[in-house]
This record gives C-alpha cells, sequence and structure tokens, in this order.
C-alpha cells in the first residue's frame, strides 16, 4: 500500500501566494505576446538547420562465458551482437590469420610461418572466437619456441610453439580456444548475426526427400545444426554407404532456396573415414560455432570448427542463395593427447 501524506496549508498564506502567482502570468503573457510580434517583424532570425545525431561508438562485446558441452544456445554478451546487422563482409579481402589462447586467456598464439609481415599483424586488432566471443588484442611479437615442443596446438604447449604472439588488451579469451584475427574493416561488427545451435533431428521430410533426389542416395540422418541470425538455418545429412564411397553434406537453407557443400570420402577402412578414428560417423556434436556474418549477394560467411580424435578443423564457409562453398582460408590443430 503506498504511503499517504497529509498536507497543511495557511489559508492566509493561500492567499498571499494567489496574487503573486497572478502577477506572475500577467508578465509572463506580456512577455510571450512581445516575442511574437519580434519575430513575426523578422528582429528574431531563425536558420533551418538539419538536426545532427552523433552515431553511437560500436560497442566492444566482451566474451561470452565457457559452456559445458551442452550448448542449446549461441551465448552473446550484453549488448548482443545486433539483431539487425546492416554491414556486409567482402570475402575477398579477409585474413587468414588464425591462434588460441593461453591457460589464462590473456595472450594469443597464431603458429606458423615467421614470413607473416609484422604489418599485417600489427593490423589485427580485433578476434572472434567460439559463440561469437570478441576480444581486442595487440601484436606483440615473435616466440622462438623451445626443445620442449610437443607439436601440439594446445594450452600446455603454448610458451614453447614457435609462433607470433597476440596481447589480449580488452575482454578475456576463452583457455585453448580457437580464435580468428581480423582487422575492423574486414568484418564489420554490426555485419554478425546471432547463432543458435540446435543439434536436433530434423523433421521436414520435405528437405530430406529433396537432398535425397538431389544425391541419388538414402539419408541415414538428417539434423537441424543452427538457425543464423533468422535469415537462414543450416541443416546436416549423411547418407548410408554405397559400397566404399562415403557421404555427408552441409546445407545451407535461405527461404526455399537451397545451397548443398559435400563431404565425399572413398575408403575401405571404415573405421577410419573423414577422420582418424571416426568410425564413419558423423554429428552435430562434431561442430561449433565461430560466428556467421552478413556479406554481398545475400550470401552469409560462417566460421566453423570440425572436432576429430586428433585435431580441430577450422573452416569459414561462404554461402549464397546458389551455392555453398569452403573457402581456402582455414585452420587446423593438432590436439592428440
Amino acid at each position: 500500500m503506498l504511503p499517504i501524506f497529509t498536507i497543511q496549508c495557511d489559508f492566509n498564506n493561500n492567499q498571499m501566494n494567489r496574487q503573486k502567482m497572478g502577477r506572475f502570468i500577467v508578465v509572463r503573457k506580456t512577455g510571450i505576446l512581445l516575442l511574437m510580434i519580434l519575430t513575426l517583424s523578422g528582429c528574431i532570425q531563425r536558420e533551418d538547420q538539419e538536426v545532427l545525431i552523433e552515431r553511437e561508438t560500436p560497442v566492444q562485446l566482451e566474451p561470452g562465458p565457457l559452456d559445458n558441452g551442452e550448448v542449446n544456445e549461441m551465448e552473446t554478451p550484453d549488448p548482443a551482437i545486433p539483431s539487425e546487422p546492416g554491414g556486409e563482409v567482402d570475402v575477398d579481402r579477409l585474413s587468414q590469420v588464425f591462434g588460441f589462447a593461453d591457460e589464462n586467456g590473456r595472450r594469443l598464439l597464431v603458429s606458423g610461418s615467421e614470413d607473416i609481415s609484422k604489418e599485417t599483424l600489427s593490423g589485427m586488432t580485433q578476434a572472434i572466437g567460439e559463440k561469437g566471443s570478441l576480444i581486442s588484442v595487440v601484436y606483440e611479437g615473435w616466440q622462438e619456441g623451445d626443445d620442449a615442443n610437443t607439436g601440439r596446438d594446445t594450452t600446455p604447449n603454448f610458451s614453447h610453439l614457435p609462433g607470433h604472439i597476440f596481447a589480449v588488451t580488452e575482454g578475456v579469451a576463452q583457455p585453448n580456444a580457437t580464435y580468428y584475427f581480423f582487422q575492423s574493416e574486414q568484418i564489420p561488427l554490426d555485419s554478425l548475426l546471432p547463432i543458435t545451435f540446435d543439434g536436433q533431428v530434423e523433421l521436414d521430410s520435405d528437405l530430406g526427400e529433396q537432398i535425397e533426389k538431389e544425391k541419388g542416395r538414402d539419408i541415414h540422418q538428417l539434423w537441424q545444426l543452427a538457425t543464423l541470425g533468422g535469415e537462414a538455418e543450416l541443416d546436416l545429412a549423411l547418407f548410408r554407404p554405397d559400397g566404399p564411397d562415403h557421404l555427408f553434406c552441409i546445407i545451407l537453407k535461405q527461404g526455399d532456396n537451397l545451397a548443398v557443400l559435400d563431404f565425399p570420402a572413398t575408403t575401405e577402412d571404415s573405421y577410419s573415414v573423414w577422420r582418424v578414428d571416426d568410425q564413419g560417423e558423423i554429428a552435430p556434436h562434431h561442430f561449433t560455432f565461430l560466428f556467421a556474418a552478413r556479406t554481398s549477394e545475400q550470401g552469409i560467411l560462417i566460421g566453423m570448427e570440425w572436432h576429430g580424435t586428433e585435431g580441430i578443423n577450422t573452416l569459414l564457409l561462404h554461402g549464397t542463395e546458389k551455392r555453398l562453398v569452403k573457402l581456402e582460408t582455414r585452420y587446423g590443430r593438432y590436439t592428440s593427447p
């Protein structure tokens, strides 16, 4: 219940206040009348100027929390990735710089050749990791590595690997997680699309029939992988083996348009078909997503990871209404214990 306040007023004081108020009103009306006369006579000039609205500075997104392996939705920090992106990615201008974080999430290592231009690396100011976690980075220099290097691209071997070192300046990286490095103009933040991971069995029988007809073989299992900002959907189809021929597909669905990317394999070794010790199986939990972004021609850029027994392959896929392709920009980490 709201409190009730009682106000007591002195009648004589009220009467005096009303008299003062009446004089104030007369003066105020006279002032307004005088202002109107001056305006009409042209004594007061008014310039019709365009109202300028300052553009809001892009907000730095902090990294999302780690998950326990059961990801239902791509968790983005508050504020989240813009729900109505306006920018577009030019896939021809993308970098080919990937790395992973140390145990504290404060430094990242880009393993590989020392020949990468330091000027190029110095221009890398941002990195994006699993579930769209964004961090700001600065290039520090080359790390020589040492004889204790085990050849594994993992946190315990971080200080022993040769590679380029970046320091995290804003946010905290997820330990041992893969990150893609880019310049701000390469991936505008307002081009990013939120990703909702699904992983459930696809119940759209029409989609299954359409894919079976296109590929001329029977589907063993069909899953919905993820939805991309409400603009597209990713599906995963595993087909029944045809002798030594194996096949799975990733399907990008935009409205009524389907674009399909094939992953064929021909082998008599059913224990290692696409990856070492995969037993010829493929499933939604083998994949995680770094980001999705809008490109030109109603296209979508997808950064995803394919996890295997001995390592992680990071792929960039570019899809339009007509086709889905793997870009040459890719990365592999050997993580076998």
